[in-house]
């Protein structure tokens, strides 16, 4: 009978060791979990955090092309004035910069509407030149505006 009480004894010990193992387990992978959960809501408020700031920026483009189509349509002069003079420098820069333009529909446009410019040297193929580029970083701004519609994880309490 002693040995029976010592085997009942060793195998209660173990099984109450073996319980108490599995709690301090079950605790240590809940607390892990609380942990990566903690994370993952981080970076979605940080995400949110960057969406937001990327939108204010998206907006602020939006408002200072509205304000450069609205300036080059905002006085009214007599007659269709002429450039007196060209820059070289800076003319060559801008051809440099139409023709890093990706879009070869937006480099058109705006290729055509410089060269217009730049053949008739009028002050309103200026404004038109002006008027084409804030219209189209309008639209692209527009365009650009983050996705807020991702899911957000659920939180799971144990």
């Amino acid at each position: 009978m002693k040995i029976y009480a010592i085997i009942v004894t060793i195998i209660a010990v173990l099984a109450l060791s073996l319980l108490g193992y599995g709690y301090y387990t079950g605790l240590k992978i809940k607390k892990t979990i609380a942990d990566y959960e903690n994370k993952i809501q981080t970076m979605h408020d940080e995400e949110e955090a960057m969406q937001q700031e990327e939108q204010k920026k998206l907006d602020e483009i939006s408002s200072l092309a509205g304000i450069l189509r609205e300036s080059s349509s905002s006085f009214m002069h007599p007659g269709n004035f002429k450039a007196s003079s060209f820059n070289p420098s800076i003319v060559e820069r801008l051809k440099d910069e139409i023709e890093n333009i990706t879009d070869t529909t937006l480099k058109k446009e705006i290729k055509d509407k410089w060269d217009a410019f730049q053949q008739s040297q009028n002050l309103n193929d200026y404004r038109d030149f002006i008027g084409t580029v804030a219209d189209i970083i309008r639209n692209s701004s527009t365009t650009l505006e983050p996705s807020n519609q991702k899911p957000k994880p659920s939180k799971q309490n144990d």
